[in-house]
């Protein structure tokens, strides 16, 4: 009876042990959400759009909008449909016409236009569109990456605004294209 009580206890141990391997501590795999990030307010983005401007130079400029937002493309206005919105707006030049190219793009102000620059970004927060009240906000410097690009784009930045708050932000999706 002693052995099997021990045969009973060696195979209890033997399955807790089992149990408890290490592939259990493993880190579950988190996707990043599209957020905004300006100082101490975060807040999702829900909506991008991707606009197109004329060939300088053989470059190619291209308008990128992301709002936390719905927006809709209304008589060619970007209009939030719940009236309220905050936007990140950047302006980047690329030597592809039909796309911006995968790469960095560092933020560049001076009158020179050149491949992978971002030469304008600002950020328009608390926008009330019927009162067309906003802080519109500039940003000083910053680099945004282009991962991907074609169906979805995968976009990060990370920069200073004029009041010197830290701006970051993450966009994982489709920008739907505006005239």
């Amino acid at each position: 009876m002693k052995n099997i009580s021990k045969l009973f206890f060696l195979v209890v141990i033997s399955s807790f042990m089992l149990s408890c391997s290490s592939d259990d501590d493993a880190t579950p795999i988190i996707e990043k959400q599209n957020s905004l990030k300006v100082g101490d307010m975060e807040t999702e983005l829900l909506s991008g759009f991707l606009q197109t401007d004329e060939p300088q130079n053989n470059l190619y400029a291209y308008g990128i909008t992301l709002s936390d937002s719905e927006v809709n493309y209304v008589n060619g206005e970007l209009v939030p449909v719940n009236n309220f919105s905050n936007t990140i707006v950047l302006e980047i030049y690329s030597d592809n016409p039909q796309m911006p190219a995968v790469g960095d793009y560092v933020f560049n102000d001076s009158a020179i236009v050149d491949a992978n620059v971002l030469s304008n970004a600002n950020l328009i927060l608390g926008l009330n569109y019927e009162d067309q009240s906003a802080n519109i906000v500039e940003i000083e410097y910053g680099v945004l990456k282009i991962s991907d690009n074609g169906t979805a784009y995968e976009l990060s930045f990370d920069g200073i605004d004029e009041e010197d708050n830290q701006v970051s932000l993450y966009y994982k999706g489709t920008l739907e294209m505006i005239e």
